[in-house]
């Protein structure tokens, strides 16, 4: 047989065996006993020589097959090659000049650690300028200890997807809520920035906050909670698309600069590890670093929206005596200080 590769030649024979004289030897005669046993000493060297011949045979075969190996192995070498001397490159995208800009806007040492500012722990003490991220609680949040209040508010906040939170600073300290806590936030988890109020419904296909609702009727949300829940989580995504512009993708300075007389909004998402722009690094795990509550006295705006609300707009004291009975215990469990901004808010 022929075997031919990209290389070499091989041209294999098989030997056949010598033919041997299968007549039986006369029996009746007795010079055939000589020439008998001459008969087997020849077919047995015949046998033996046929043995030899298919062992060469198969020492070539062998060493055919080992060069075709040899073969292999020198041509296709680089393909199993170590990945140490072949380092895989992944390639990641890179964010626009903008994206990057605000990103780098939103770094956590653009902000003041609250930790660092004793004399915010006495009321009236500010002493030198702030900037923080908050989120606020209602009343009723701070006195059962719920919500933002509750024991375990750092690790809870992480399965609520996204909050609302404003920047504050010592020019402009307008916060939603009366009481609140300060929050050291990556600023891969900043969404959107607004100047403004969004009026945002962050809680949109959530069955445990139907109620928080702004702009949805309470019908319409019911509706909406029929579908599957994939489809309700997409509910978000399509949401928070609508702030893509750049009014409400505000740089920091950006939005202090443009934020008058009332609290600006700013969603951050809770989670971690999740990719929201492109080009930018997965979110962080945002963490509690202060308790507060904005000492003043409640301004006409807020006492309007309390009246129109059928409820009381506590006074300056008021808040103060609320607040001191029940934050001790919250800010002591969560090992951070209490601070008193003096600044107005929209509702408590």
């Amino acid at each position: 047989m022929t075997i031919s590769s990209a290389t070499s030649s091989y041209a294999l024979t098989m030997p056949q065996a010598d033919a041997v004289d299968s007549t039986p030897p006369s029996c009746n005669s007795a010079t055939q006993t000589g020439a008998s046993a001459t008969g087997k000493t020849d077919l047995q060297s015949s046998q033996l020589g046929t043995i030899e011949r298919h062992r060469n045979s198969a020492s070539k075969v062998s060493s055919f097959f080992q060069s075709i190996g040899a073969f292999f192995q020198a041509k296709f070498s680089s393909v199993f090659k170590s990945s140490d001397s072949h380092p895989v490159t992944l390639f990641k995208p890179q964010a626009d000049e903008k994206t990057q800009a605000f990103i780098e806007s939103w770094s956590q040492t653009n902000f003041t650690d609250p930790a660092t500012r004793v004399d915010l722990q006495t009321r009236d003490g500010a002493s030198a300028p702030f900037k923080f991220v908050v989120h606020t609680g209602s009343v009723e949040n701070l006195v059962n200890g719920t919500g933002i209040f509750a024991p375990d508010a750092d690790q809870a906040m992480k399965s609520w997807d996204t909050i609302c939170t404003s920047v504050v600073t010592d020019e402009k300290c307008y916060a939603y809520g009366a009481f609140g806590v300060i929050l050291d936030v990556p600023p891969e988890n900043v969404l959107a920035s607004s100047s403004s109020d969004l009026m945002s419904d962050i809680n949109i296909g959530r069955e445990d906050r139907k109620d928080f609702m702004v702009n949805v009727s309470k019908q319409q949300n019911e509706r909406m909670l029929e579908v599957p829940e994939p489809v309700r989580k997409g509910y978000l995504s399509k949401h928070l698309a609508a702030f893509s512009n750049e009014k409400q993708q505000r740089n920091v300075d950006d939005l202090m600069e443009n934020t008058y007389f009332q609290h600006n909004e700013v969603i951050v998402s809770t989670r971690e590890g999740v990719q929201h722009k492109a080009g930018v690094d997965a979110t962080g795990e945002i963490k509690i670093k202060g308790i507060f509550m904005i000492d003043a006295e409640p301004s006409p705006e807020t006492i309007h929206v309390h009246n129109f609300n059928e409820k009381h707009a506590l006074s300056k004291e008021e808040k103060h005596d609320l607040f001191m009975k029940h934050a001790g215990p919250i800010a002591e469990n969560l090992g951070v200080p209490i601070l008193f901004l003096n600044g107005e808010s929209t509702t408590a």
